[in-house]
């Protein structure tokens, strides 16, 4: 396997060796998984630095905040993401503001807490849960949970 996206055998599967290693795997995948154009990797903003930033339906600006493990804070973290990329405004000339933001958490698992949060949040959420299969080689499935939409690209 490449040691680009190096996974560890843990008691209850396979996970990422870090949370870098699954950046790289979804940055370089990104359009074939979700049909997503990356735009940025680590922007800065605001002294936080999103994980990735890409395009949807030519113009349309996804936050994407990956974990590598269950995180009950993922939906405020996104949600300042949110705010400061509004006042920001970067990419202009790629993003159509006026669009809705997309905001994605891909991770693992969710905590309670996470769900709790989206339901009285006004900002929608799009949460993936991802898992990394392996059979006669690894395979790493993703599921976004609100529309059950699934998607299990072979790890290169």
């Amino acid at each position: 396997m490449n040691q680009r996206y190096q996974i560890n055998k843990t008691a209850n599967g396979w996970e990422f060796a870090n949370e870098a290693v699954l950046e790289d795997f979804v940055w370089d995948n990104l359009e074939k998984m979700l049909g997503w154009k990356p735009l940025k990797r680590q922007h800065h903003v605001n002294g936080n630095y999103s994980d990735i930033l890409a395009i949807v339906n030519k113009d349309q600006l996804v936050i994407i905040e990956l974990k590598n493990s269950e995180d009950r804070y993922v939906i405020q973290q996104l949600t300042r993401y949110y705010d400061a990329l509004l006042k920001q405004k970067p990419y202009h000339d790629k993003v159509n503001y006026k669009l809705p933001i997309r905001l994605v958490v891909i991770s693992p698992n969710f905590h309670a807490d996470n769900w709790v949060d989206c339901k009285y949040h006004r900002l929608d959420f799009n949460l993936f849960e991802f898992s990394i299969l392996w059979e006669s080689q690894p395979r790493f499935k993703i599921q976004q949970l609100k529309t059950n939409n699934k998607c299990a690209p072979k790890l290169p």
